[in-house]
């Protein structure tokens, strides 16, 4: 049997020797027929069954958290931080563990009874004209960065289990991901639907400059947040670390504008692509960053380790760093633009073998093009010529 949706005809095989014509039945006088035709599981089936796991773990692991030992190690600049903030990491992870099993269980049941046709039927994750799937996975990746907001923030409960941490970034990402392949396959055969490859087709350069923007947007936030930290020998470091990543997001943003002709907009001048300028503060924010990388990472650093350390100042004094995402982002952030130059580069060897190649077929164009007529040929008779040498 090929499925077929409901209410419509069943097209059956009837085996001979020789070709014979479909015979078609109507579903009404056959009510088995449902139940015995198959629907193949959404393809982004796989997504939602790791939203679930990696939920199910988040929540196991907040919910083991001891509150008074994570109040006593946030120390005190993170005294706030207490049995709130679990219940609201815990609530985070339960809402999507039970909107994400709801969908695996739905489709599942779609597929074994063919229901997806069904007028009506909002789970229908299948169906090309639903967009619930859609408004969803966009209200899940608001949802999960709300929940690394309250969790991986300076201190936060994500740094006492490690568990939290991963399985919220996790979350946060497949979200991101599954939207974006809900995009992609939202009308295969229409260019201009809104997916992360269709909105970085423009030049070789813009993934990462999105890549880069969004890196250095956390480390913008995570380090003003470690703005109050009482401690005089990484207060000017985190200050550097706020002004480096402002920058680094404002120059990636206008650059991303300049791309979509946006630019003139908002700031009045629009960057010229492709040529030395934007390889100039590509390098620019690379040797930013590598200063950022080399101190902010460094034994004794505020992003030294993900779940933070204890420094020994010079007056004998301990100070607590508390864990962050400074360290994978300050990484990420220095890659990131390090992906650009080197896209960059990639971009102007393509444009050089395309204009060699261009150049080549327009000569061999306009050899082909010149008439047998037009050419001279002018013969010379050296049979009268005495002497040999002189030819």
């Amino acid at each position: 049997l090929e499925y077929i949706p409901p209410h419509d005809v069943v097209m059956t095989a009837v085996p001979s020797a020789t070709a014979t014509a479909p015979t078609t039945t109507n579903n009404n006088n056959n009510p088995n027929a449902a139940t015995l035709l198959k629907r193949d599981l959404n393809p982004r089936w796989t997504s939602y069954v790791t939203l679930v796991v990696a939920s199910s773990i988040g929540m196991s692991a907040v919910d083991g958290v001891n509150i008074t030992q994570f109040v006593d190690q946030c120390a005190k600049n993170n005294k706030n931080r207490s049995a709130r903030t679990q219940r609201a990491c815990w609530v985070f992870a339960l809402v999507s563990l039970l909107v994400s099993l709801i969908l695996v269980l739905a489709d599942f049941y779609n597929s074994k009874y063919c229901l997806g046709s069904t007028p009506g039927n909002v789970l229908d994750l299948k169906n090309s004209k639903n967009y619930s799937e859609g408004v969803i996975l966009l209200i899940f990746c608001v949802w999960w960065a709300g929940g690394l907001i309250a969790a991986t923030q300076p201190g936060g409960i994500a740094y006492v289990a490690l568990n939290i941490y991963y399985s919220f970034w996790v979350c946060f990402f497949v979200s991101v991901y599954t939207l974006n392949a809900w995009a992609k396959d939202r009308n295969k055969e229409d260019s201009r639907n809104i997916s992360f490859r269709n909105l970085t087709h423009l030049s070789w350069t813009l993934r990462g400059w999105y890549f880069h923007a969004f890196f250095a947007f956390v480390v913008f936030v995570s380090s003003a947040q470690l703005q109050k930290l009482e401690a005089d020998n990484v207060y000017y470091k985190v200050v550097a670390t706020i002004c480096i990543s402002f920058f680094s997001f404002l120059i990636s943003t206008v650059v991303i504008l300049t791309h979509y002709k946006l630019a003139c907009c908002f700031c009045g001048y629009e960057l010229p692509l492709g040529g030395f300028a934007e390889l100039t503060i590509a390098f620019a924010l690379t040797i930013a960053w590598i200063c950022e990388v080399s101190y902010a990472t460094t034994f004794g650093g505020f992003a030294a380790t993900i779940t933070g350390s204890s420094v020994v100042l010079n007056n004998g004094q301990e100070q607590t760093m508390p864990g962050s995402n400074l360290y994978f982002a300050s990484w990420f952030s220095f890659i990131s633009i390090c992906f650009v130059i080197r896209q960059w580069n990639a971009e102007r060897i393509m444009e050089f073998t395309k204009t060699q190649q261009t150049a080549v077929d327009d000569i061999q164009v306009g050899v082909n093009n010149v008439p047998l007529e037009s050419l001279q040929v002018n013969v010379v008779d050296f049979s009268n010529d005495e002497d040999d040498n002189d030819i």
